[in-house]
């Protein structure tokens, strides 16, 4: 395929990962309407902090694949399927460091309220590539796990609940589902995007919480309504907040910032390892889609450079 390729010039080995596939283009930073080569664009690749909006689409005419390296794709309108336009994305690329995010954060809390996490029952909504991995992490410490989820999970490894039980129950709740979009529900005359996940947890859920647990959210912050989860924490609903996402990024509600136990800006799934997969992952897909052999060692790609300190002493402190 001869066609032009645009990449955002902040993804992992651009050049190496896509500049045999087309004509490259680097573009400098997020991708916008505005941007250089946009309208010539057959391909792009993106992203998580690329928004691409029915106005985006417009300025790429002939985009026919879009490629974003991050775990989602609720940055991309839907409108780009129904144009016909291809998506690909990285899920799980982020997992590990998620994963590694949540049990850092639960065993600072623990040390803080003197807690163990051994014999806690900590309830995991959303049990797909992150949620699993936060669980086997868990266990490892001798927490007890509940799991609700969409679709429903079924195995005989998994303590499953319904959403009630789980709040009722859990000493920890640290939420993994994806925020999903259906059609249906009606306002001003027309048909509006309603989240199926939008406010799952809100002041009817934090009643039923009778374990005052940690709450942690490294997942979307539009999942918990914000006000309710400010007024459980000063009616101690709630004994701690971690949160790495907010329903108003990039400016949250300055309370519950300054209340959170941790509180990090949406960088959870950032580490280096997790960005270079995301890329190495769409590149994969974009080499199968144009049939092209995909010749890269990914193992190496992904770990490159990140070899421990050797001949140094390390120290480890906590305050």
């Amino acid at each position: 395929m001869q066609g032009k390729i645009l990449v955002d010039s902040g993804v992992p080995y651009a050049e190496l990962l896509f500049g045999g596939l087309g004509e490259l283009v680097l573009a400098d930073g997020d991708i916008s309407p505005n941007t250089k080569g946009i309208e010539e664009a057959e391909i792009m690749i993106i992203r998580s902090t690329t928004k691409v909006t029915p106005q985006f689409l417009d300025a790429a005419p002939k985009l026919k694949i879009i490629g974003s390296t991050a775990a989602g794709t609720d940055h991309i309108a839907e409108e780009a399927a129904e144009r016909g336009i291809k998506i690909l994305s990285a899920g799980g690329c982020n997992s590990v460091s998620v994963a590694d995010y949540v049990i850092q954060a639960l065993l600072y809390a623990a040390v803080h309220n003197r807690i163990p996490l051994a014999g806690q029952t900590a309830g995991i909504i959303g049990y797909g590539n992150i949620g699993q991995k936060v669980a086997e992490r868990l266990k490892s410490f001798g927490a007890e796990t509940l799991v609700y989820s969409q679709p429903f999970v079924q195995s005989g490894d998994v303590n499953t609940a319904t959403l009630g039980e789980l709040l009722s129950k859990s000493d920890i709740i640290t939420i993994h589902a994806s925020l999903t979009k259906t059609q249906g529900m009606q306002g001003k005359g027309r048909i509006v995007d309603q989240c199926h996940s939008h406010h799952m947890i809100g002041e009817r859920e934090f009643g039923m919480m009778v374990r005052m647990p940690y709450i942690v959210n490294t997942s979307r912050g539009e999942i918990i309504d914000s006000k309710s989860l400010s007024m459980a924490y000063q009616q101690r609903r709630i004994m701690e907040m971690v949160l790495d996402v907010y329903e108003d990024e990039p400016c949250p509600e300055a309370g519950i910032v300054q209340n959170a136990l941790i509180a990090t800006p949406h960088i959870a799934g950032h580490a280096i390892e997790a960005k270079r997969r995301g890329a190495v992952m769409v590149a994969r897909q974009l080499h199968e889609i144009l049939r092209v052999p995909f010749k890269q060692d990914a193992d190496n790609l992904l770990y490159a450079g990140l070899d421990a300190p050797k001949q140094k002493e390390i120290y480890f402190t906590s305050t």
